[in-house]
């Protein structure tokens, strides 16, 4: 399998960078490991930082690249989405396998709601945080609903995401996308309506949780990933 591990880091200060990425030192076993920036000051010998421009923000640069790597990953069997705070202490491709292995798509529970309108009462009460207008959040929900998008259907971390390259997975990453930018960068809401659009995406819940806090879902917590704390850091 041809894999690439991909994360993203971007700031929307030259001078911050909320967080950082993973220094792993293992061999890569022809594991790409691929970081997007557009910050000058992420220099690693062991991925390869690629930087770009900013596409209307830092969160929602990020955002691009996670939901479309087809777009410029195209020459892969499988992408492995890593929040950039997120590590593995197995071998990511024996990983891939294991969780792909007749699926298209593998991602975890997520560990304290299960309901993507849970999930936007959440985004409304995030407190100190500049990402998303109250407006967009609640018109996205409604509108969901009107399309009959019913409560109680799960929800997911995304932070860690397994994605097959074909056709359906593409096409699937294409909406994705599209309706994170019509409304906003809560991509676990956008990625929930976009599976129930595309019933035909073969999805493996991994139920159990990477999350650094205790879950208040009912979930073990796995030994194949792990979470650091994020913190803002000064550079330059």
């Amino acid at each position: 399998m041809k894999l690439a591990v991909v994360t993203a880091l971007y700031t929307d200060d030259p001078n911050k960078l909320y967080g950082d990425i993973i220094h792993y030192e293992h061999d890569k076993d022809g594991v790409d490991y691929i970081c997007y920036t557009n910050s000058d000051y992420i220099s690693e010998d062991f991925w390869d930082v690629r930087k770009t421009d900013v596409w209307r923000d830092g969160r929602w640069s990020a955002r691009k690249i996670k939901t479309a790597p087809h777009r410029v990953l195209p020459d892969y069997d499988a992408w492995l989405w890593m929040d950039a705070q997120i590590y593995f202490a197995y071998d990511p491709v024996s990983l891939a396998e294991k969780y792909l292995e007749n699926h298209d798509v593998a991602v975890h529970s997520h560990s304290d709601r299960t309901c993507i309108y849970q999930e936007t009462q959440a985004a409304l009460q995030r407190p100190g945080t500049k990402r998303d207008t109250a407006e967009m959040v609640i018109n996205q929900a409604e509108q969901y609903k009107k399309d009959g998008y019913a409560e109680g259907r799960g929800l997911y971390e995304n932070g860690i995401l397994f994605r097959r390259n074909n056709d359906n997975v593409v096409k699937f990453n294409e909406m994705w996308f599209e309706e994170t930018a019509k409304w906003n960068t809560e991509d676990q809401i956008s990625f929930c309506y976009s599976l129930w659009k595309m019933p035909e995406i073969k999805v493996n819940r991994i139920n159990k949780t990477f999350i650094a806090h205790q879950p208040q879902n009912n979930l073990e917590k796995t030994d194949e990933f792990a979470t650091l704390p994020r913190a803002m850091r000064h550079v330059g």
